[in-house]
């Protein structure tokens, strides 16, 4: 599978699923998709360490926050060149989502996932973007 259609097949997978903090939230979304484009999972120290808000929150105060994992594993860009297969942050330092088909894909608990229109950020650049 190439990795344009890599990404296709997390958020299809994930439209499926009921959302459940530490399993298909969008932080989970995101780490998914970054590691179907680059082998590299910046969300492995999470988890399965939370199931809850409480423990969402516990987990951040133990390993750092989103943008810290992701910084540990992909390079920043400026937002204004974000590219297909891009991580990005949406103002609240705790909502993800990932660039795909010119919109931001994230999930949330009261839509599941689903395409936003929010400010971008922060982006990380995870596809070459082929």
């Amino acid at each position: 599978m190439s990795n344009k259609n890599a990404v296709a097949v997390v958020l299809q997978d994930h439209k499926f699923k009921t959302y459940k903090r530490g399993e298909t939230d969008c932080a989970m979304l995101v780490a998914d998709c970054c590691m179907a484009l680059s082998g590299k999972d910046p969300a492995a120290e999470y988890r399965g360490q939370y199931g809850d808000l409480r423990g969402a929150i516990a987990a951040l105060k133990e390993h750092g926050s989103i943008a810290d994992a992701l910084d540990r594993h992909f390079d920043r860009v400026d937002v204004e060149f974000i590219q297909r297969g891009d991580a990005v942050q949406m103002g609240d330092p705790t909502s993800v989502g990932i660039w795909w088909a010119g919109k931001v894909w994230t999930c949330e608990e009261t839509t599941g996932i689903a395409a936003v229109d929010r400010e971008i950020t922060a982006a990380w650049r995870v596809s070459n973007g082929d």
